[in-house]
């Protein structure tokens, strides 16, 4: 139970930790990018939904690869 236990604390620790490093990138890109986007979105150039989804499909491949390397890593090191 015990092994159980300590390996579920570090799964729990390691999600949490990629989730948050995933939320703080957003969070100091977006206030940077913000006013070039709305005056893109103003002259009419496109609009900002169609701004966030490009920026969330660019970044996707990131968001999935690397976490799932360093979990495939974690894994086998806590395992």
């Amino acid at each position: 139970l015990g092994m159980i236990q300590s390996f579920l604390g570090a799964l729990q620790f390691c999600m949490s930790q990629l989730f948050m490093t995933s939320g703080a990138g957003l969070v100091q890109t977006l206030p940077a990018l913000l006013p070039a986007v709305l005056r893109d979105n103003h002259n009419g150039l496109y609009s900002v939904t169609a701004w966030y989804f490009s920026k969330i499909l660019a970044d996707l491949p990131f968001e999935v690869i690397f976490p799932f390397i360093f979990i495939s890593c974690s894994f086998w090191m806590v395992g």
